[in-house]
């Protein structure tokens, strides 16, 4: 890691410590998205808390409780 800010410093580039870290990519969450491996491939999608986020979404925008027909909610 050292290298690498040194690397970055001459750049004139600042390196976020609170941001950085080193590790494996498989536990890493970047824009929504994880990295997974299965049979020797390595892949991307969505993260869990992503799809949990999502889901939530959904139940809310569909509750029964809102007053409202599938039909209106879908036109929004």
């Amino acid at each position: 890691m050292r290298n690498k800010q040194d690397t970055l410093a001459k750049l004139k580039l600042k390196v976020n410590r609170d941001k950085s870290n080193t590790g494996s990519t498989l536990k890493l969450k970047f824009l929504g998205y994880c990295l997974y491996k299965a049979r020797g491939k390595a892949g991307i999608r969505p993260h869990q808390e992503s799809i949990k986020r999502f889901k939530d979404r959904i139940r809310q925008i569909t509750s029964r409780k809102r007053g409202r027909s599938i039909q209106q909610t879908l036109k929004e």
